[in-house]
């Protein structure tokens, strides 16, 4: 008898799908890992901002004041002799700690009542979603003049302005969500295996909204940031001598002839901030499209 090769037919084993964030990596979206990048590092920033600092941003010493950008003050100093360096890093606080503020704020709020209303529709519904109506029909930023006004300035007073004109956003994202999912099968499921009601919404209707409600974190804080910064600018957010990047442009503005490296690096920190939030939104909406977190 022949011998013959006989070549054995080997079942291709399963590869392990890849972590979704592995996936992620490997679409090279470098422009969305970038943007992650400087925002880690600005929260670094504003955590560590006292450590290093290399003045104190509140000290004066008007001999020194409208200095050039040099090797003991590498963004120059204000009209005060102030540190501009100092200052925009301790302004990163204002910043990064107004926008996580709202965020915390505005989402637990927002997600509560658009998780009411989303779930329990009717009457319940109907007030909620015309209260949040009366929030949307001004416009944010006049709305939020108007709240700085009646309870007063300062930083804690406009982060409280800020998450009560974000609120609706949340609660209507989480709301749509909601009444896209309460009538599929697994929430039938939830209910005759005997789920209570709140079980039902925080552990089963919940976790489908949470995809979405990423880029409505990334996005919301973009619009924490404008609207502090706004305000600051306006003189109606952080009291002097307080920093704040929107209070800093602001004030150099009287300034652009005789020292324009005042108000550059504040609006360089800004537009990184701003930016750095934008892209990872476009990144996150992008990246769930396709599917990759389920």
């Amino acid at each position: 008898m022949t011998a013959l090769s006989r070549t054995e037919v080997v079942p291709n084993k399963p590869r392990a799908a890849p972590h979704p964030f592995r996936r992620f990596a490997l679409r090279k979206n470098w422009t969305g890992w970038l943007a992650a990048t400087i925002l880690a590092l600005l929260i670094f920033i504003a955590v560590a901002a006292p450590l290093i600092a290399p003045y104190d941003p509140l000290a004066m010493t008007p001999p020194e004041a409208f200095q050039a950008p040099s090797s003991a003050h590498p963004f120059g100093t204000d009209e005060f002799g102030r540190d501009i360096l100092s200052r925009i890093l301790y302004g990163t606080q204002v910043s990064v700690g107004t926008a996580a503020a709202v965020i915390v704020f505005a989402g637990l709020v927002g997600v509560l009542l658009g998780l009411l209303a989303g779930y329990l529709g009717g009457f319940v519904d109907a007030v909620i979603m015309r209260l949040l109506d009366t929030i949307l029909a001004f416009p944010a930023i006049l709305l939020a003049l108007g709240l700085v006004a009646v309870l007063g300035q300062g930083v804690v007073n406009s982060t409280i302005a800020v998450s009560i004109v974000s609120v609706p956003t949340f609660a209507r994202l989480i709301r749509a969500t909601i009444l896209q999912q309460r009538e599929m099968e697994y929430v039938e499921a939830a209910r005759m295996i005997g789920a209570s009601e709140l079980r039902i919404m925080t552990r089963t209707l919940l976790p489908n909204a949470l995809p979405p409600l990423l880029v409505q974190v990334a996005i919301n804080a973009t619009w924490a940031v404008q609207l502090e910064a706004g305000l600051s600018f306006l003189g109606l957010g952080v009291k002097p001598p307080t920093p704040s990047w929107g209070q800093m442009l602001n004030i150099s503005r009287g300034y652009l002839y005789r020292a324009p490296w005042y108000g550059l690096y504040p609006g360089i920190s800004l537009m990184l901030l701003v930016l750095s939030l934008n892209i990872l939104a476009d990144s996150l909406q992008k990246y769930l499209a396709r599917g990759r977190i389920r």
